[in-house]
């Protein structure tokens, strides 16, 4: 994970031994540096021809910049996006309206929408990839982050039914 607004971070794509990069624009970015790291992420998608990496752009929540950021980075044709705290299928069906039809579409499971919307989701064969984002799945569930522990019962049942 790669930070779009750190260009030391961004010249390291091309030499990291990796199968996939994800190019973050949300949490790893300041609210004020996010126009920058947006359009840094553009030039760097732009310069790489060829890559051997899968490159997945992590954009903002769709209420907070994500579908502009999708729209945008159309032309620049990254690998896939990653879309954060998704809530259903009508959401899906927006995001995969706006992407070419090579780009895939992943997922973070990060609300409790989400999480009861979980089954519903996969609505296309782009939409390839779940990422459970338990911290903030917890912090929407009201549940505490200590429960976040392997024998926690909860916590394993969260992991068999993701």
């Amino acid at each position: 994970m790669l930070s779009c607004n750190k260009i030391k971070h961004l010249l390291k794509i091309e030499s990291l031994e990796a199968d996939c990069i994800m190019l973050n624009l949300e949490d790893g970015v300041a609210k004020e540096d996010k126009p920058f790291a947006l359009v840094l992420c553009a030039i760097f998608l732009s310069r790489i021809k060829k890559s051997d990496k899968k490159l997945v752009v992590r954009v903002n929540a769709l209420n907070e910049g994500g579908y502009e950021e999708i729209t945008y980075l159309n032309q620049f044709m990254p690998d896939a996006v990653r879309v954060p705290k998704i809530r259903d299928a009508s959401e899906v069906k927006k995001v995969l309206a706006l992407l070419n039809e090579e780009t895939e579409l992943h997922l973070s499971i990060e609300t409790l929408e989400s999480w009861h919307n979980l089954a519903t989701l996969k609505i296309h064969k782009r939409v390839s990839t779940f990422y459970l984002g338990i911290l903030d799945l917890f912090a929407d569930m009201k549940l505490s982050q200590s429960l976040i522990k392997r024998d926690n019962p909860t916590m394993l049942y969260v992991l068999s039914h993701f």
